[in-house]
């Protein structure tokens, strides 16, 4: 299939992300609103306007299967379906709007008492006082946005590595990263594709237990499940995401707002305990994060009182517990401690001591430290599991002055996280003892940064607070870094806010130097000057934390592309060759893909041995947009980043010296053949013989290298390499390549990685695609810009973990032309602004692991 030539020139508009909508006084009829008198929604305020004849297609020669999409709703200029059988979960002012004039689904999220039917556009006075969309209502049949909402991607299983990365770091030590992912949780649809690339993401999953989605609001929900795009993302790397159940009585919780949530049956049991835990089932994710502070700052009862939010989350814990049920419950309250009296011998607030009791995990308030949980663990007999779901947290948001964030370019990966693992001392080697003076001691040196530590084993597990920091660097780029005039001014914009935001989130996790080693160290100083300065400072998440792999013996076959999930351009297949998709602006976690293990673990090799890393000044590793094998990016090893355009700089290298690069660490030790297979490529140079050698390097897990045989298969600029081992008793710690550099400039791209265990039989399957019984159930259309919004349906059609969809529409003023709306890795499909005439719908179903594709043609009929 041939790409045509661009027609036209797609103009672009940037503005805030919070949507509003002109409500005139005319609007409301004195108890109710009108809907079908609500402007149309722009989608511009949040995104680019794709021009679908940029993307442009001769239609495919062969014959396409063909199957019907029935319409099952009535198609209106503005379809008025807000009515009492029309649940989504508590929508605002602003996301019935939304959705009545557009019909797009929304995340999900829930105010659990729900609207007032006058809101959802009843005329009936007595509606008024009338509620639907309540949250003990839910159910998956009702919620219209519910197949939108649900993640299809399995929890891949992780296992440790087999090798630690430094020798400081702990197999026992877990870690929760709580990450604010979405600017508001109002009128929000990360769950489908949108054409934008810069947003909040998330990339260092091997160092990351749980994935905590930060969200909640008294006004906008306060049960939220995590983002279905992001739980697929973090599936596909082995981690657990959880939702959060947002209690703040210091963010406008009021009584009132507790009236359905905390609505009880006959029995007295919570009815919302059972709506929580199908809510957790349903949409496929792991768990809830509860944020338990329901009265804020004031007495209890001042807005409920505790014991009856305690009798909730045991009636919770039980039921999850009872039924075996894999589902976790990680709590916090503000203020929590599991500090004990040392006089009264019982924990200081009896409030923290019911959450870790009553739950998977509990998250301690700041300033608390394994010194204050020892004597709780010793008192209680805690094992060795219970101990570590203990977690301590930092918050990586602190500003040291107003308005200005401690943790910038400059101190980001600088912060001694030691104290929330391991027990610290003073700077003279004494212990701390629990009683008054010497707490206030202890937090004095704490700001002093006089805490010492000693080798013993670690108490406690760590947390980050405000991990989505080093995004608001890239927030900042979006906003003031040149003028928007044209739309390569928006590409070179957004991707120099992606890079350099993913550039900055990495150092949290691999510290400054982004290279982590056993002489790193922090400080606990709030003092910038001071942590600006100090240039021996680096240290991260992974400097305690032993990373996580899903290249294990649990898991026969892993694929990936590196996808973060967005991009300035798509790359995919088309005719059993890649074929791009230029100045496509894109952004969908669904998209996602297995992320390296290490950032970065570049070393020099010397005698066989990787042992002594190199400055990340000169090489370390990145992800770039512009160099693309599938979908939107690859990863890199360069010196830096272009500050206009992100483009990847050539790393610097030395011709007399071999460098290795250690990607992903593995824990493989059953002895059956694995194949493993790299496609790499060096700059754009069609001779990379002139460059470098490049060869695939494994370590088995006492870091010595396994000599492998291996194949290369050169295709225009992308080279293959593919090897076949077997493990050693030492097994196989850890893959990655050898460069051996003859010039002293150039860039190393990795743009895809698999791994197969072939113990196991793999037949080769034909590509299949299903759209049969297809239908749509929402219409929405514009008469006066003659286009139309659909929520279309594939029941039939299961996409696996290697395949995507593409789909395109046919306009009928242009003969033996398809017009490419977007990629999906979902069945549900909602296709935006495509004209109001169309009734040929397009799908072709893309297998990127074996290079197939399929095709679908869809009827839309009444």
């Amino acid at each position: 299939m041939k790409k045509i030539l661009k027609l036209t020139f797609c103009s672009v508009m940037i503005s805030s992300l919070t949507f509003s909508f002109v409500t005139s006084c005319s609007l409301s009829r004195g108890f109710y609103i009108d809907y079908d008198k609500l402007e149309k929604f722009d989608f511009s305020k949040n995104e680019e306007i794709i021009n679908y004849d940029d993307f442009a297609y001769k239609m495919p020669l062969f014959k396409i299967n063909e199957d019907k999409a029935k319409i099952i709703s009535k198609p209106k200029e503005i379809i008025n379906y807000f009515e009492e059988d029309f649940y989504t979960g508590h929508k605002t002012k602003n996301e019935i709007a939304l959705q009545a004039t557009t019909g797009i689904p929304l995340n999900s999220k829930f105010l659990p008492n729900g609207n007032v039917l006058t809101e959802m556009g009843s005329k009936n006075k007595k509606d008024l006082f009338n509620y639907t969309n309540k949250l003990s209502d839910w159910n998956t049949i009702f919620d219209k946005d519910f197949a939108y909402n649900k993640s299809n991607q399995k929890l891949i299983k992780s296992t440790k590595t087999i090798a630690k990365e430094i020798a400081k770091q702990s197999s026992d030590v877990k870690s929760t990263i709580m990450f604010v992912s979405e600017k508001s949780t109002e009128s929000t649809y990360s769950i489908l594709q949108q054409n934008k690339m810069f947003s909040k993401n998330f990339n260092n999953w091997a160092y990351v237990d749980y994935f905590v989605n930060w969200a909640g609001s008294s006004s906008e929900g306060f049960v939220v499940p995590p983002p279905t795009d992001l739980v697929e993302y973090g599936h596909t790397n082995g981690v657990k995401v959880l939702g959060n159940v947002f209690l703040d009585g210091s963010h406008g919780l009021t009584k009132s707002d507790l009236n359905d949530f905390l609505k009880r049956d006959v029995n007295g049991n919570f009815v919302n305990v059972n709506t929580i835990i199908n809510l957790t089932l349903s949409l496929g994710f792991d768990g809830w994060f509860w944020n338990n502070e329901p009265n804020g700052y004031v007495g209890n009862g001042f807005i409920v009182r505790q014991e009856v939010i305690q009798e909730f989350i045991r009636q919770l814990n039980t039921k999850i517990t009872k039924s075996n049920l894999d589902i976790e419950l990680i709590s916090y309250e503000n203020m929590g401690t599991l500090e004990i009296n040392e006089t009264t011998s019982k924990a200081n607030r009896s409030e923290s001591e019911f959450l870790q009791k009553n739950g998977s995990g509990f998250i301690s308030d700041f300033f608390q430290w394994p010194n204050s949980s020892e004597q709780y663990i010793k008192k209680n007999k805690l094992s060795n599991d219970e101990k570590f779901k203990i977690f301590n947290m930092y918050n990586m948001g602190i500003d040291y002055e107003p308005g200005k964030l401690l943790y910038d370019e400059k101190n980001l990966g600088k912060a001694d996280l030691l104290n929330l693992a391991y027990k610290h001392y003073d700077k003279n080697g004494n212990q701390y003892s629990r009683s008054h003076n010497d707490l206030d001691k202890e937090l004095k040196d704490y700001f002093n940064n006089d805490f010492t530590y000693k080798d013993e084993n670690p108490l406690n597990s760590i947390s980050i607070f405000s991990a989505e920091n080093a995004y608001k660097f890239g927030d900042t780029t979006m906003r003031y870094k040149k003028p928007i005039l044209s739309k390569k001014d928006f590409i070179d914009v957004s991707t120099l806010a992606t890079v350099k935001s993913e550039y900055f989130d990495e150092a949290i996790y691999s510290g400054y130097n982004k290279n982590i080693s056993d002489n790193d160290k922090g400080s606990l100083s709030r003092n910038y000057d001071e942590l600006s300065n100090n240039k021996e400072l680096s240290f991260g998440v992974g400097n305690i934390v032993q990373q996580n792999t899903i290249i294990n013996d649990k898991n026969s076959q892993i694929f990936t592309n590196f996808s973060t999930g967005h991009g300035n351009q798509f790359v995919t297949i088309s005719e059993n060759k890649r074929e791009t998709l230029n100045d496509f602006l894109w952004s969908d976690r669904r998209m996602g893909d297995l992320q390296p293990t290490y950032k970065w673990n570049i070393s020099e090799s010397n005698d066989g041995l990787s042992n002594k890393k190199i400055a990340s000044s000169n090489i370390t590793g990145y992800y770039d947009y512009y160099e693309p094998y599938l979908k939107g990016n690859s990863i890199a090893l360069g010196s830096g980043f272009d500050d206009n355009d992100g483009k990847i700089l050539d790393a610097v290298w030395d011709e007399n010296k071999t460098y290795d690069w250690k990607i992903f660490g593995t824990n493989l030790k059953k002895k059956f053949e694995t194949q493993f297979t790299f496609k790499y490529k060096l700059s754009s140079l069609s001779n990379i013989d002139l460059l470098a050698e490049v060869k695939p390097l494994v370590w088995d897990s006492n870091g010595d290298k396994i000599q492998v045989s291996y194949k290369v298969n050169k295709n225009n600029d992308w080279v293959e390499l593919k090897f076949k081992i077997i493990p050693t008793d030492k097994g196989i710690a850890s893959v990655g390549l050898g460069i051996k550099p003859k010039v002293k400039k150039f860039k190393l791209n990795v743009g895809e990685f698999s791994y197969k265990n072939m113990s196991n039989a793999y037949e080769e399957t034909e590509i299949n695609i299903n759209t049969k019984n297809s239908f749509i159930d929402v219409q929405v259309s514009d008469n006066k810009k003659e286009t139309k919004n659909l929520r279309l349906h594939l029941p039939n059609e299961k996409i696996n973990s290697n395949e995507i969809l593409q789909i395109f529409f046919k306009d009928y003023l242009e003969k033996d032309v398809l017009k490419s709306i977007g990629f999906s890795k979902t069945n549900h499909l909602f296709l935006r602004n495509i004209p109001i005439t169309t009734n040929e719908i397009y799908v072709k179903k893309i297998d990127i692991l074996n290079n197939k594709e399929k095709w679908s043609k869809i009827l839309i009929s009444e």
